[in-house]
């Protein structure tokens, strides 16, 4: 069930969605891709607060760390809202990056 036609700009709630059935649903949102630029100090922050020390030492290396930081991304997630039909918790979305289960993600199962 595709629900992009549900959403209103600057509200707060995306949409709201009431299932047909208890059989569960698989909700999947991918974004377009953005751009953002921020000031080096500020750039720079950012990469040390996620961890991402690949990016900082390139910036290093090839001396641009006085540069404001550029950066495009997309996001992908996915969420299972646990109902009676497993296999919609394990049909494949089609998003460009996807985890999807092999089996019922609510039972945990002991080695």
């Amino acid at each position: 069930m595709d629900i992009r036609s549900l959403g209103r700009n600057g509200a707060d709630d995306y949409a709201r969605l009431v299932l047909p059935d208890g059989g569960g649903a698989s909700v999947a949102f991918q974004s377009d891709f953005a751009r953002i630029e921020l000031p080096a100090a500020e750039f720079d922050a950012y990469l040390k607060l996620e961890g991402l020390e690949g990016p900082r030492r390139e910036r290093e290396r090839t001396r641009t760390s006085n540069a404001p930081g550029r950066e495009r991304y997309a996001r992908c997630c996915r969420t299972w809202l646990h109902g009676t039909d497993v296999a919609r918790g394990i049909e494949p979305a089609g998003l460009t990056l996807e985890v999807v289960p092999t089996a019922d993600p609510t039972v945990l199962k002991r080695a």
